[in-house]
């Protein structure tokens, strides 16, 4: 009977860990925040990058990436990114506000995709609004 109690104790404390990592995300607040650009670069092996430009500055959110363009780029495994390429252009598509997450993980701060402070910064998640 122990050994089950002890077993609910560790699921318990795994989903308490799990909402405490969902919590160290970082989302932009809701505001009119859209899309204004999408552009997809196919690099020379089979990968390819999307980058995105927003209709305003983002407040509440600095970085230290060496890319200051305005363009952001999608990170993640190959279907976050294909995910979020179909979110933006939806969005895009329909006018519709989104939000993002620009913060994934507990570092507390933008990745850049070239590492350290170098590149541009990565965009870990979108949605619409």
């Amino acid at each position: 009977m122990n050994k089950i109690f002890g077993s609910g104790v560790i699921v318990l404390a795994l989903g308490l860990i799990t909402a405490a990592a969902q919590a160290a995300s970082f989302w932009s607040s809701n505001t009119n925040l859209k899309v204004s650009e999408i552009s997809v670069e196919n690099n020379t092996d089979t990968a390819s990058a999307t980058f995105i430009l927003f209709n305003a500055a983002l407040t509440g959110f600095t970085h230290n990436c060496s890319d200051t363009s305005g363009y952001w780029v999608f990170g993640g495994d190959q279907v976050a990114v294909d995910s979020m390429r179909s979110t933006a252009l939806a969005a895009k598509l329909a006018d519709r506000p989104v939000r993002v997450k620009w913060i994934n993980g507990n570092s507390g701060s933008i990745s850049c995709a070239s590492g350290g402070t170098s590149g541009i910064p990565v965009v870990r998640g979108l949605i619409i609004k």
